[in-house]
Parts: structure tokens; C-alpha cells; sequence
């Protein structure tokens, strides 16, 4: 039996039907997902597997983007995982703020699914 291997994606969004949404394009895409509904759940995930990709939301409940990526950084330094914000909260001082923490892409809220996959193909430098 043949075993296909699909890049995993953790989509971090506290918004169900945008999450719903989000996953679906990731799958049609050929992504395979691990939905969190906010960072702290992702974070305790990280210690028994790798995402190839993290999608995540800014302002969330409990462990927000900001605070998930810092986290990502100092306790899995080797993993150098990718990670893309989507956020409808779109001022300049977020933008600086996940430019400086070391954010891959940042992408405004709605995104089509079109630029998503575009982003997400050329991160993980997958050809579309």
C-alpha cells in the first residue's frame, strides 16, 4: 500500500465557521489539518508532532498568535517551523510587530483561497 505523504498545517483560529472555511481550501489543496481553537492547544500538540506549517490567528483566547509563535521559538528552536498569520487586525504596529518576531507572511482576513494556497505552496517551496 502506497502511503502519500501531505504537509501538515496547524490552523490556529478561535472563529469555528472561518476555521471550518480555512481547512477545507488547506485540504482541497492537498494539506492535511490539525485545527486548534486557540494557541495554548496547539502549543501542548507541538510535543508529539511537527507541523510542516503554522497558520494562525493574532487575538485569540488564552495563548494568542503572538504569544504562540514566542513560544514556538524558544522551546522548539531546531524545528524552525514556518509561520503565517491571518488576521483581520491589520494595523501598522502588527504588522511590525510579527515582521519582528519573525513571522514568514501575514495575511489580511478574508483571504481568497487562491493567495492562501500561493503563500502557502511558496513557504514550503512546493510547486503548484
Amino acid at each position: 500500500m502506497t502511503r502519500i505523504n501531505k504537509p501538515l498545517v496547524f490552523l490556529v483560529e478561535d472563529n469555528n465557521a472561518y476555521c471550518i472555511l480555512i481547512s477545507r481550501v488547506l485540504q482541497k489543496n492537498g494539506f492535511m489539518v490539525m485545527a486548534f481553537e486557540h494557541g495554548k492547544k496547539a502549543a501542548e500538540m507541538l510535543n508529539h508532532i511537527q507541523p510542516d506549517l503554522i497558520l494562525s490567528d493574532i487575538e485569540m483566547p488564552y495563548m494568542d498568535g503572538f504569544e504562540l509563535h514566542d513560544y514556538v521559538s524558544k522551546t522548539f528552536v531546531d524545528l524552525n517551523i514556518p509561520f503565517i498569520y491571518l488576521s483581520s487586525t491589520t494595523s501598522k504596529e502588527m504588522i511590525k510587530k510579527a515582521g519582528k518576531i519573525g513571522a514568514t507572511h501575514m495575511l489580511d482576513k478574508p483571504v481568497s483561497g487562491e493567495t492562501l494556497k500561493e503563500t502557502i505552496f511558496s513557504v514550503l517551496s512546493l510547486s503548484v
